[in-house]
């Protein structure tokens, strides 16, 4: 083979992995992003330690336009999500859904991705205070990546399926 030919396939090579990769997210390199979406101008990423299990590592959410311009990040200290967060994952053969949730001050957020044969049904968060929805923010699009189910197992309490007062598309 010529040097021109493979000098020419390593530069293919590197700008495809280059396009693949380049989903935006609020994650350190050193960090699992395992969902994060654009909502409006800015983005929402939950970030996890690459050692994160049932004992160590840690979870936050992150929100904000850039990794220097977070407006919220939760829990502020990195620390393990067990005390702090809660999950529903569940589904079947034509429909799974995701909802990762916490609370922060008069504040209960929910991180959600619900799909549907072959299509999503929806994706973002949803702020309530009081009980109340005050603020919806979905995903312009699917979240990239979307691994909020790799969460179970990692000591985050499970719990059933909540509404949470999120719009849906059926």
């Amino acid at each position: 083979m010529s040097r021109f030919f493979l000098i020419w396939l390593g530069m293919t090579v590197s700008l495809a992995s280059v396009a693949q990769g380049v989903a935006p997210t609020l994650c350190e390199a050193e960090e699992k992003a395992l969902f994060s979406c654009l909502v409006g101008k800015k983005l929402v990423s939950i970030c996890a330690s690459s050692d994160l299990t049932a004992t160590g590592g840690y979870l936050q959410y992150r929100f904000g336009a850039a990794r220097a311009k977070l407006e919220l990040v939760y829990p502020s200290m990195k620390q393990h999500p067990a005390r702090l967060f809660s999950l529903y994952s569940g589904g079947g053969a034509k429909a799974s859904s995701e909802q990762l949730s916490f609370s922060n001050a008069d504040y209960h957020y929910v991180v959600f991705v619900e799909r549907a044969v072959f299509d999503w049904n929806g994706q973002g968060v949803v702020v309530h205070k009081a009980g109340k929805r005050i603020a919806y923010l979905p995903c312009a699009g699917r979240p990239e990546p979307d691994n909020l189910f790799d969460l179970t197992g990692v000591g985050i309490p499970l719990i059933d399926w909540q509404d949470w007062d999120i719009p849906r598309k059926f």
